[in-house]
């Protein structure tokens, strides 16, 4: 009686082995898909330390905070472009000397009337501007906050009388430097405009030339009894009405006193006060 066989006589595949192979245990697909690493697998734990380089910033990261960088210059620029446009024009349709618009060159000392008498209009259509050119009283007071006068369109100085025609005392008064307000003043505004050579005090029938330089002016505009010139029936109108000039650089409109209630009315109606 033999005994056992031994490891070396072993047969690699027995024919009265019990139970399946190894290749029968797990079918070959199984073996394929385990053996190929699945893309949904977590990702192993980094080793990195904190004496690890920090990872640089994306590229398109970058790209946006510049992108965000220069839109805030450009709408500071447009900004600063447009209060220019707004209060003395666009150089490049009026452009004064080769560096556009500039403050007038007048005298400290000048102190000129270069208007004075009755002044009559019609259909509330009283300006300073160039011959032939109407003052739309849309855009003259477009953005301001007084509504007496209007200095936002470049196409002329307008002002804002108390009815719809009638005739009053008017002074226009050019100066070097900005002097003080009459004390019969009642309802005083300012507002800064560009004046071309060539401008006439204009309305729709007469016109009246008027000896301004060329420049950026401060304008300041005084009047008083406007309540009664609003309700009066007479063709004169009570009250004096006056125009002061000056150079200066421009700046927005300003209301400094309003003692009428048309005044405080038509300031209202165009600031939204």
């Amino acid at each position: 009686m033999s005994g056992p066989p031994t490891e070396a006589e072993k047969p690699d595949n027995p024919c009265g082995a019990i139970g399946p192979s190894r290749d029968e245990r797990i079918p070959r697909g199984t073996i394929a898909f385990m053996s190929e690493p699945s893309s949904a697998d977590p990702a192993e734990p980094s080793d990195a330390t904190a004496d690890d380089e920090p990872t640089p910033r994306p590229p398109a990261r970058s790209a946006l905070v510049l992108l965000v960088a220069l839109a805030v210059i450009a709408t500071a620029v447009g900004l600063q472009v447009a209060v220019r446009k707004h209060f003395l024009g666009d150089p490049d349709d009026r452009m004064l000397g080769g560096d556009g618009p500039s403050i007038a060159d007048l005298d400290k000392d000048f102190d000129e009337i270069i208007f004075e008498g009755p002044w009559a209009f019609t259909d509330g259509v009283w300006a300073i501007s160039l011959p032939g050119e109407l003052v739309d009283p849309a855009d003259a007071y477009d953005g301001q906050v007084n509504g007496l006068l209007g200095g936002a369109d470049k196409s002329g100085l307008a002002i804002f009388p108390p009815r719809e025609s009638g005739t009053v005392s008017f002074t226009v008064q050019l100066l070097g430097s900005k002097p003080k307000a009459p004390d019969w003043c009642e309802d005083e505004v300012e507002a800064s405009h560009l004046f071309p050579t060539g401008v006439e005090l204009s309305n729709l029938d007469t016109s009246a030339p008027l000896e301004i330089p060329e420049g950026v002016y401060r304008s300041r505009y005084c009047a008083s009894g406007q309540d009664a010139a609003a309700t009066t029936q007479a063709e004169a109108l009570p009250g004096d009405y006056l125009l002061q000039l000056w150079p200066e650089g421009a700046s927005g409109d300003a209301v400094i006193k309003q003692g009428s209630q048309f005044a405080q009315q038509r300031n209202a109606e165009v600031s939204g006060g």
